[in-house]
């Protein structure tokens, strides 16, 4: 009887073991599937971000005057995001606080 006993605490234990198993198997299929749906959209906003800068790019051989090509450059440059360090205070390229005391300065 003792070893009936001890074998079905053994399997309650296991069986335990597995429903706690199987609960965050659930838990991570749902944060793996949460992670690859976020990669993939990622993913889609690059390419069509790359797809949109070949546009323009296509679109800056095409043009006929300088103040078209200046507008397409500009908007390129807003899709690249090399117009990002004008809104960015800080750098480790420059002394920003200097530069901005002397602006106020000559303000």
């Amino acid at each position: 009887m003792a070893v009936f006993s001890k074998l079905r605490s053994f399997v309650r234990l296991l069986l335990s073991l597995l429903r706690r198993v199987r609960a965050e198997l659930r838990v991570f299929r749902k944060a793996t599937r949460e992670v690859i749906i976020y990669l993939l959209d990622r993913g889609i906003q690059i390419i069509q971000l790359k797809y949109h800068c070949l546009q323009v790019r296509k679109r800056m051989c095409e043009v006929r005057s300088y103040t078209e090509w200046e507008s397409y450059a500009r908007l390129l440059d807003h899709l690249e995001g090399t117009v990002d360090w004008k809104y960015i205070e800080s750098s480790r390229n420059y002394d920003y606080i200097r530069l901005e005391r002397r602006r106020q300065m000559m303000k």
